[in-house]
């Protein structure tokens, strides 16, 4: 999470993000990634749920509106993939 500190992951947290399913060993492995999107969403400041792929859309297509540069972000600056966090 380029650019995403860890103040700003624990303040999600703590404000009722929760990773419940992650470390159980029964869990579903869509309910994880679920969680895991959800979190990584919050800490872009992507208001919609959707697969990865598409928050990390979200955010490139914010970015390039608010910015006036020319060239577009970098992509270390974006979240995964869906693919990329599975």
């Amino acid at each position: 999470m380029w650019g995403i500190g860890k103040a700003t992951v624990l303040k999600m947290l703590k404000a009722g993000h929760k990773l419940n399913k992650l470390g159980i060993l029964n869990a579903e492995m869509k309910d994880v990634i679920f969680e895991a999107t959800q979190l990584y969403a919050t800490c872009y400041g992507f208001k919609g749920v959707g697969d990865m792929s598409d928050i990390r859309y979200g955010v490139w297509s914010s970015k390039m509106a608010n910015t006036k540069l020319s060239a577009a972000p970098e992509l270390k600056a974006l979240p995964p993939t869906s693919y990329a966090l599975e």
